[in-house]
């Protein structure tokens, strides 16, 4: 994840190191891969893309757009006109997204393999379909 501070545009960036084509590949075949579950079974973080309606929650993140060069998912958020005293710009996006990054790290290094094998089984797949 790189996160970028525009302090002159009020804006933030978070680009994730995944590309929003595999989110929607793991979403279609292996959509569990987006999701981590606690010990009973129940989510606790999931990674999404809904265009246009990004999000940074303790439980998930959800990409709105995707970046102009390599397609990464990526969120752009806005600066409040005004920070609280003593509070920089990184200390605000750091406390709005910094429960979210630790997960999104694991999803970020795990997503990689996923795609390949989805990609195999695939190719497979189709491999094995006879057309007459």
């Amino acid at each position: 994840m790189i996160i970028k501070i525009f302090r002159d545009l009020k804006q933030y960036t978070l680009t994730s190191s995944i590309k929003k084509d595999d989110i929607d590949l793991v979403k279609k075949y292996r959509p569990a891969a987006l999701k981590k579950k606690d010990a009973d079974g129940n989510d606790i973080f999931a990674v999404s893309y809904v265009e246009g309606k990004p999000c940074v929650a303790a439980n998930g993140i959800t990409f709105g757009s995707v970046s102009a060069e390599g397609g990464f998912a990526m969120i752009t958020g806005a600066l409040p006109e005004t920070l609280p005293a003593n509070t920089t710009a990184g200390d605000y996006v750091a406390d709005k997204v910094g429960s979210a990054l630790t997960l999104i790290n694991e999803f970020e290094a795990s997503i990689p393999e996923v795609v390949n094998a989805i990609k195999t089984e695939r190719a497979e797949l189709i491999g094995g379909i006879v057309e007459v």
